[in-house]
């Protein structure tokens, strides 16, 4: 997705495993925190992992699971992207495909859960 974000870079502060993507690192950065405009959450990249399931939920929001050789899975979530390059990308994926995610991990607490999600902000093919 590099040339969808034109010159601007995702700075990152860790690579991690798809099975990296758990309650503990969450509880871990919440300790880390606040987090705010002068201290944002930290960026990380997870993958390499194939798309098991992509669709659009809500406002126009990507939301898919992921999966890595390791059989390892997580949920992501890209916001208010499905009509834009990253959106179209992930949607379009086939399931022999490898990516790269990038985002900041929050603990989705949705309709009762305690599980990791990444909330994604770029892709790039593994």
């Amino acid at each position: 997705m590099e040339k969808a974000r034109g010159e601007r870079a995702l700075l990152l502060d860790a690579l991690l495993a798809p099975g990296g993507i758990a309650g503990t690192l969450c509880d871990a950065l919440d300790a880390a925190g606040p987090y705010g405009a002068g201290w944002p959450r930290p960026h990380v990249a997870a993958g390499p992992v194939r798309l098991l399931k992509t669709g659009i939920v809500g406002d126009g929001h990507v939301r898919g699971l992921a999966c890595g050789d390791d059989g390892k899975s997580f949920k992501w979530i890209a916001f208010r992207s499905a009509g834009g390059p990253l959106g179209q990308a992930l949607l379009a994926s086939t399931g022999d495909t490898r990516w790269w995610l990038a985002g900041t991990i929050k603990r989705d607490e949705w309709n009762g859960g305690n599980a990791a999600e990444m909330h994604l902000e770029d892709a790039a093919l593994a």
